[in-house]
């Protein structure tokens, strides 16, 4: 349990490093103020504004996305607003991205870090790649396993159960990295005895 700590305070410090920006926060913290409010019915573009501290238009635009996306519904009249399409416990975090169409670990990273060239010097040969791929792939493990109803209980309770999410996310990871690194062995030694035959 120790470990998964670990490996939690380092991907926090390397999303932190991420620049999140203010869409996907803003995005994030507008859906959990759904998902809180889901037993009560739906809620005015101006209150989620006004609890968040964010412009009527703003909060607008991302429940716009988010409708296209279909995470939420919206109805009219002196009670209507917005209100989940669906319970909080069947939305998940990296739909609410999905919708914001960001990546926290973006594919034209190492374009976008090009320097004074048109393509990265270490294009063709990035020992950094890998990195960003690993911290991408937890992410979105744990991003795809944490429901809007994970996320809207109170920060100890999210903090915990984002290690356990993270914790199966791992375990999941090295049982497939095992089963790929056998088979991969197998396929050697197949090929060693196919050389010497």
């Amino acid at each position: 349990m120790r470990d998964f700590r670990a490996v939690l305070t380092y991907i926090s410090f390397m999303v932190n490093k991420m620049n999140i920006s203010a869409h996907e926060e803003y995005g994030l913290r507008c859906a959990i103020r759904l998902a809180k409010a889901q037993e009560r019915g739906s809620l005015a573009a101006s209150k989620i504004a006004g609890e968040e501290g964010l412009s009527v238009e703003y909060v607008s635009k991302i429940l716009h996305l988010f409708r296209k996306a279909k995470l939420v519904k919206a109805s009219r009249g002196i009670h209507g607003g917005f209100s989940l399409a669906r319970p909080a416990r069947e939305i998940f975090v990296k739909e609410v991205f999905q919708a914001l169409s960001s990546k926290l670990v973006r594919e034209e990273f190492c374009r976008h870090f090009s320097g004074q060239r048109d393509e990265c010097a270490n294009f063709s040969s990035c020992s950094a790649r890998p990195l960003w791929s690993l911290l991408q792939f937890y992410l979105d493990g744990v991003v795809g396993r944490m429901s809007l109803e994970d996320v809207s209980a109170p920060e100890e309770v999210v903090r915990e159960r984002l290690l356990l999410k993270l914790q199966l996310h791992l375990s999941e990871f090295v049982s497939d990295h095992s089963k790929n690194l056998e088979n991969s062995e197998k396929g050697r030694k197949g090929n060693v005895y196919a050389l010497r035959d």
